[in-house]
């Protein structure tokens, strides 16, 4: 026995579910779009001094040793400047900066001198 459907039917079934997958599409990306990752800085001590790793979500996204656009291999000479550090990153990221670079200024605005010469 086969049914028949009116076009006017038709377009209404067709019409809700479009209606129906909009409304799931907007609701998926709403909730997407405020879901807030968990960002913090873990210090660790390295043979010299002090590195950090800025964590996402309990996951490592960036593992840093030495002191950024500084010469040389140069750590943290504490875990406070390392902790400083990550946290201008984390900053940046916040801004926008997935990947941030720190210049030699920013990292010596935080109090930060090299060892060696720049």
């Amino acid at each position: 026995m086969k049914m028949k459907i009116s076009k006017k039917k038709a377009y209404v079934i067709a019409l809700l579910a479009i209606v129906a997958i909009t409304a799931g599409i907007y609701t998926r990306h709403y909730y997407r779009q405020h879901e807030m990752l968990e960002v913090e800085i873990k210090p660790f001590k390295t043979g010299n001094g002090w590195g950090y790793n800025v964590m996402v979500d309990k996951k490592i996204y960036i593992h840093q040793e030495t002191i950024p656009a500084f010469a040389g291999n140069q750590s943290f000479k504490s875990e406070e400047d390392a902790i400083k550090t990550g946290n201008l990153v984390i900053k940046k990221m916040i801004a926008g900066n997935l990947l941030p670079a720190l210049s030699a200024e920013e990292v010596m605005g935080l109090g930060i001198r090299p060892t060696q010469s720049p």
